[in-house]
């Protein structure tokens, strides 16, 4: 437990997820946009 507490938490915007969000957030039409 000692290491993990030496090592400092990794960022909540680093996090996977948080893209996938942003990109499921995003409307539609920037979606087709991106793709395209």
């Amino acid at each position: 437990m000692l290491h993990r507490h030496r090592q400092p938490p990794p960022p909540r915007c680093r996090r996977p997820g948080a893209s996938l969000l942003l990109l499921r957030r995003r409307p539609a039409s920037s979606g087709e946009d991106q793709e395209g």
